[in-house]
């Protein structure tokens, strides 16, 4: 048990870590492929992934000294050797009914349970989520056990002179009967929860809704990438940052060239727009004109440069097109502009794929 918690407590320091580095490319690809993003499938993913780094730390964890650790790889090849374990091990007599209860409680039976438990989740996710056939989900859940055996058998890929956890083929059988387990658990759990199909037709449906999140995300691509730019093209024209802030007239000419030219020439979409999969456009609904994106931008890079001060001002637009005060923010309003949904929703019709297509059409 103290395993569990030293692993459950190294997840919790390292997700905010992963997730910080997963995060963009996975709203990119959400919005690319289904124009939305249901907070439903965000719970499940990310849970997935703390899933996955407590099953990986508990097998990892803790860490021996490396002086500790002989230069031996150990392994266990007898299948079903936790039988004879279990009948060497514990307690149990078979013609003395009193030691049964007492036997289920021992390390012979409750690292057995544990090991097929571990996995139960794992086979869960592979038939809810990523709508995989019993083979596969069996195959994966194999090679998900052989990778973590692996790494304990090459002493944690090499760092270790030997392994100081025993590779073991009854662990293989264990975790894999676990996801196969899970398997069949899955449709209990998909009884309470809106199915795969149903969050990727919730995200269609949503689709054409331009929210805050939508555009606080293309705003800091672009803010990001015009920043990256900025001062790649003043190392290169001068090797130094030094003259970056007092040449205010290379940022409005960048700005220009960024928010104003590229858009035209993109048709209405900034880079970040782009990826995010919305354009500006007139408040007929026609493309918007130079004038148009200079103000837009303008004053969106003005609200940006308050820094810290600009998130009341946020704050506050954003209550009062909430409560119906405002329709839009102030850079549309004065821009004459509004932000609408790139128009992709017949392509979206030919992407709706399952990531194991064979096993698509499997209902959970």
């Amino acid at each position: 048990m103290s395993n569990l918690f030293i692993a459950l407590k190294a997840a919790m320091i390292w997700f905010p870590v992963l997730s910080a580095l997963f995060t963009i490319p996975y709203i990119l690809v959400q919005y690319k492929k289904y124009g939305s993003i249901p907070m439903i499938r965000t719970i499940v993913v990310y849970s997935f992934i703390l899933y996955l780094m407590v099953v990986y730390f508990l097998v990892i964890l803790p860490l021996p000294a490396i002086g500790s650790v002989k230069p031996v790889h150990t392994m266990q090849l007898v299948p079903f050797q936790f039988v004879q374990d279990f009948m060497r091990e514990t307690s149990l007599v078979i013609t003395d009914p009193g030691t049964y209860v007492k036997a289920l409680t021992e390390r012979g039976v409750t690292q057995v349970v544990f090991n097929v438990l571990m996995f139960v989740p794992f086979g869960v996710y592979l038939r809810y989520y990523f709508r995989c056939s019993l083979k596969k989900t069996i195959t994966i859940s194999f090679l998900f056990t052989l990778f973590l055996e692996l790494t304990q058998l090459t002493g944690l890929y090499g760092i270790y002179p030997g392994s100081y956890r025993v590779f073991d083929v009854d662990d293989l059988m264990l975790n894999t009967c676990g996801g196969w387990i899970g398997y069949g658990l899955a449709p209990l759990f998909a009884a309470f929860v809106p199915s795969r199909e149903q969050v990727d037709q919730m995200a269609y449906q949503n689709s054409g809704r331009v929210t805050i999140f939508r555009r606080l995300t293309a705003f800091v691509i672009d803010c990001t990438l015009f920043l990256f730019i900025a001062v790649a093209g003043q190392l290169v024209s001068l090797g130094s940052l030094g003259a970056l802030i007092g040449k205010p007239l290379y940022f409005l000419a960048l700005a220009a060239v960024y928010f104003v030219a590229l858009p035209w020439a993109m048709g209405s979409q900034t880079p970040g727009k782009r990826a995010v999969h919305i354009e500006v456009v007139g408040e007929d609904g026609e493309p918007a004109g130079a004038i148009q994106y200079g103000i837009h931008y303008g004053l969106l890079l003005v609200t940006g440069l308050l820094g810290i001060l600009a998130v009341p001002l946020f704050i506050i637009e954003t209550v009062l097109i909430k409560t119906g005060v405002m329709e839009d923010y102030c850079h549309c309003r004065f821009s004459h502009t509004r932000l609408v949904n790139q128009g992709h929703e017949a392509e979206q019709e030919k992407k709706r794929r399952p990531l194991f297509p064979e096993a698509g059409r499997r209902a959970v």
